[in-house]
């Protein structure tokens, strides 16, 4: 039985008489001052019973205390601060115009209110119904045993039920990510913009469309949850970072089917299609999750946030072709000529024929960062402007030092760190960094 009950089930050894008489011995436990003087009490009960046959006008106990006759550890959850409600129906076995259903209740915790009786409880489809409603506050977290007994108005009672008011701590939301349908877990290994911290990472590409879904989800059904982008902390672009990819959208507070244990849920949606000039995007978006403190005013309750965070990195000089695009289209849009993308291309067999829909095009050379290097000179070498390297270099325009400060130094930090370009032929340098060094006069020997 619930915490504070004791329950029994008494039979009259002989049906046939109208009363008859039971004793009971009831053990309780000693307390700690009882127990050093002799230990346990012992206490006799009498227990009068009158033995009536069963009518068609009994009262019988409706859903879900129904339930509390099967499962003796039967309880109601609460959570501080929340009101709730919980209904107390019953009815009569057989229809009677002369009788109806009523309720009486044992003790309530403080605070519990009980409305009045809502019906006559005349079948099952038509109960009798009393609503229970309280708002617990924190300090009366625990188990309060509540028993109470379905009367008809002939004075026939059903069989007592009671259950636990269940007071628990309220459940903090909890924010989930999901890509491609399926929830997101930590990078393995951490990516290096992670700092070896576990973390989320999302590969994009440029001229598709993607999708993140943002779910918060609480355990408390009672309560209320918001999702809303937060600024992230580990981006080198700080206060001037955008909470949000440029060009995405991020749909209204939709609700969710609720949590396998209970509990209430909603989404958002995060959609970006990278554009042209965001291959090299590196950037961490954070999401809060939070839900309300109670109900009514005042902030009875607790508030809960919960954050996740993901890092969305676009694929570098990689164009995924979008229908009926040809290779000078493309050329166009980044300021090259199809002969450039025809030799990065070696797949394509003709420049000519439309290119196949969905299909990763290069638009530009991958190159490996080294030690020191500055993306302003890198630029300089192939021929190309400052403005044409940050528009394929995302993560140059975000990060206010990105073109004319070294971003590593050193073999290990520079690891996996590529920058793209697209050589120019007619401006670029006619030498390399290896030619210069070797015309440079041998260690020792007159100038």
């Amino acid at each position: 039985a619930p915490s504070g009950l004791v329950q029994a089930r008494l039979t009259c050894p002989n049906p046939a008489q109208p009363f008859c008489l039971w004793s009971l011995s009831v053990n309780a436990a000693p307390s700690a001052a009882a127990a050093q003087d002799g230990g346990a009490a012992q206490a006799p009960l009498e227990v009068l019973l009158n033995v009536t046959a069963p009518a068609a006008t009994d009262p019988v106990f409706a859903p879900p205390l129904a339930a509390a006759q099967a499962d003796p550890s039967y309880s109601v959850t609460f959570y501080p601060g929340f009101l709730s409600t919980f209904d107390i129906s019953g009815y009569l076995s057989s229809a009677s115009a002369s009788a109806y259903v009523g309720f009486t209740v044992g003790p309530l915790p403080d605070g519990a209110r009980l409305s009045a009786v809502r019906g006559k409880g005349l079948s099952a489809a038509a109960p009798a119904t009393m609503t229970l409603r309280w708002q617990p506050s924190g300090g009366q977290l625990g188990a309060h045993p509540v028993c109470v007994d379905a009367v008809n108005s002939l004075g026939v009672a059903a069989t007592q039920r009671c259950l636990a008011l269940r007071v628990v701590p309220d459940t903090p939301p909890v924010v989930t990510l999901r890509y491609a349908g399926a929830p997101l877990a930590p990078a393995s290994p951490a990516p290096r913009q992670c700092g070896g911290a576990p973390c989320m990472v999302v590969t994009l590409h440029m001229g598709r469309q993607h999708a993140l879904t943002i779910e918060v989800a609480d355990g408390n059904g009672a309560d209320t949850v918001t999702v809303e982008p937060v600024r992230a902390e580990r981006n080198s672009c700080n206060a001037s970072c955008p909470l949000l990819p440029p060009g995405s959208t991020l749909s209204p507070l939709a609700p969710a089917p609720a949590p396998a244990g209970g509990g209430i849920a909603a989404t958002r949606t995060l959609v970006f299609s990278p554009a042209y000039d965001d291959g090299g995007y590196m950037m961490e978006h954070c999401f809060r999750g939070e839900d309300s403190c109670g109900t009514g005013d005042g902030c009875p309750g607790v508030r809960h946030t919960h954050v996740q965070c993901v890092w969305l990195q676009v694929v570098r000089c990689q164009f995924v072709v979008r229908r009926g695009q040809q290779l000078q289209e493309i050329a166009a849009i980044y300021s090259t000529d199809w002969l450039q993308l025809w030799s990065l291309n070696p797949d394509l067999m003709h420049p000519d024929l439309d290119l196949e829909e969905g299909a990763p095009l290069y638009v530009g050379h991958d190159y490996m960062v080294q030690p020191f290097e500055r993306a302003a000179d890198v630029a300089t070498r192939f021929g190309m402007d400052a403005a044409s390297m940050a528009a394929l270099n995302a993560d140059l325009r975000w990060d206010p030092a990105g073109l004319t400060s070294p971003v590593c130094d050193s073999v290990t930090s520079c690891r996996n760190m590529w920058w793209c370009v697209i050589p120019n032929s007619c401006k670029g340098a006619s030498g390399s960094l290896y030619a210069a060094r070797a015309a440079l006069p041998a260690a020792g020997s007159a100038r």
